[in-house]
This record gives structure tokens, C-alpha cells and sequence, in this order.
């Protein structure tokens, strides 16, 4: 669940509204929640928006859920060149698709050579994003527990540039595909696992690709196509 504790809501709330030419009129609706809630968003009474609340306010204001909550990223997600040997995964519905699973990460038969998700997709996650490309991941193994659970999912955005402290999933000029937390860039590119004290180390012409993951899906959001 991602958790806006800044006294900056207010002035991000703004913003967004300003850019977006909407009424709050639109966020109360799509949030499900009476206009005095939401006016206490924009009066600095409430100073959080957790769950769902924030991915459909998000999602009408069309900015970044991230930014939304702490300012962290950019406003609107988007534009930024996908890596080389990637390719832009469509996602139908607007709801990203499911791929695989994750080892820590995700299994080698995930990605072809030139970094391609290889196998098809039956099922999508009913959650937003502004990352046309995004996908969702299943996490096998408790390497990043507390946050990302065996059986778990994990929603991943190729179009967000990743920052320090940001969860990424990295593909290895060796083939290895991992889920890991990016902790430092200085003499390389160093990543760690929040259930593992074991810390990697890689150089840039070691990484293939590494894009930002976003945050944990509950399971109850996954849906079957058919």
C-alpha cells in the first residue's frame, strides 16, 4: 500500500488539478468518497491517500501515482526511451498484462535474447497506470519479503526512470532476470533484497535493462482474461 505522509499533498493536489483542467468534483466520484473528504485533501486536514484512493485519484488527474503520493518521479510518466534490446508491451483495457513469474525476480524463459516477454498473457491486473507499457510480474520466493511476497505480484514500469531506494527489476547480460532494491550507483550499480543481506554488484555493461517497479499487487486485483 503506498502512503502519502508529506505535508506536500496539497500543493501536488493543485497542481495536478491545474494541469488536468478537471473539477474535484471528478476525483470525489471516482474515488467513491464524499466532496468534504476530498476537500480536506485540497484544505491540508488529510494529509495521506492510501490504496485504492490513490490510484483512482491518479488516475482521473492522469499523473503518476508515485508523484501523487510523495512528489517522488516525474508528474506524468511517459515519453522516456525504453532501453535497448526492449520492446513496448500494449497493454489492453488499460490494465497492465501478467507475465511469468518472479524469482527474486523472473526466470531466464521470461524474456527472449533481444529482451522480449516471451510467453503469452491470460490475465491482467485490474490496477491503473500511466505507463502504457507496463506489466505485472508473480513473485516466487521471499528474497524481498516484507514487501513482496511468495505468490505475489509485483507491477513493473519501464517508462519511469528508477531513482535510489526504488525497487527495479534488472536483466543480466548473463540472462539472469532479478527483482531487487536499487541502493547505490556509485562504482556501479549496487542492489540489495529486503528478506537477503546478500548485496550485488554490477557494471553498466553488465545490465541489459533495469526498469522501475512501482509496487505490490494484491492478488484479489488479478483477473483472467477469458
Amino acid at each position: 500500500m503506498i502512503t502519502i505522509t508529506m505535508s506536500t499533498l496539497k500543493d501536488r493536489l493543485e497542481e495536478a488539478l491545474k494541469e488536468s483542467k478537471i473539477t474535484k468534483t471528478a476525483i470525489w466520484k471516482a474515488c467513491g468518497l464524499s466532496s468534504g473528504a476530498v476537500s480536506q485533501w485540497f484544505s491540508g486536514a488529510t494529509q495521506k491517500i492510501e490504496g485504492e484512493n490513490l490510484l483512482n485519484a491518479a488516475r482521473v488527474l492522469g499523473v503518476n501515482p508515485d508523484w501523487l503520493a510523495s512528489g517522488k518521479g516525474k508528474m506524468k510518466t511517459g515519453g522516456t526511451e525504453l532501453p535497448p534490446n526492449s520492446y513496448k508491451v500494449e497493454a489492453s483495457l488499460s490494465y497492465p498484462p501478467v507475465y511469468g513469474k518472479a524469482m527474486g525476480g523472473l526466470p531466464d524463459r521470461l524474456f527472449t535474447d533481444e529482451g522480449r516477454l516471451s510467453n503469452g498473457h491470460d490475465e491482467y491486473g485490474e490496477v491503473y497506470s500511466s505507463d502504457k507499457n507496463a506489466f505485472i510480474t508473480r513473485v516466487d520466493g521471499n528474497s524481498m519479503i516484507p514487501k513482496y511476497h511468495h505468490g505475489g505480484y509485483a507491477l513493473v514500469e519501464p517508462d519511469t526512470d528508477p531513482e535510489l531506494e526504488d525497487d527495479v527489476l534488472i536483466k543480466l547480460t548473463t540472462g539472469q532476470v532479478m527483482l531487487k532494491k536499487l541502493v547505490s550507483r556509485r562504482g556501479g550499480v549496487v542492489l540489495s533484497s529486503y528478506g537477503d543481506p546478500v548485496i550485488y554488484t554490477f557494471t553498466p555493461d553488465q545490465i541489459v535493462w533495469m526498469y522501475y517497479v512501482a509496487y505490490p499487487v494484491p492478488a484479489r486485483k488479478i483477473k483472467n482474461r477469458v
